[in-house]
């Protein structure tokens, strides 16, 4: 079964693989477990931090930048404006090899 949410905290809990997409691409895929213990993709780290938590004291952080224009065509990971790891490799053409996979 394929189950499209935008609530993570939930897909926790009932799927076993969860695949991140970012305007349209997805940009990591791991078995549930793995992705929330140890998320490799800076969009999905935003993610899972901006999960409501009873935690004192902690809020939820915000993504830098404002979202690209999504009828402009983008070459390679579409989270490159707004990421601070951004490299080189990140600016190239992406294909399914180069989604974050674990």
């Amino acid at each position: 079964m394929l189950v499209v949410t935008h609530d993570l905290a939930a897909a926790r809990f009932i799927a076993e693989k969860i695949l991140v997409m970012y305007l349209g691409q997805i940009v990591e895929e791991a078995p549930t477990e793995l992705l929330f213990n140890r998320p490799i993709h800076p969009y999905t780290q935003g993610l899972l931090a901006a999960i409501p938590t009873t935690e004192p004291g902690r809020l939820a952080p915000t993504l830098a930048g404002e979202p690209p224009d999504t009828l402009e065509r983008h070459v390679g990971c579409p989270f490159t404006p707004r990421c601070y790891k951004v490299q080189d490799p990140c600016r190239w053409d992406m294909s399914e090899s180069q989604v974050y996979e674990v």
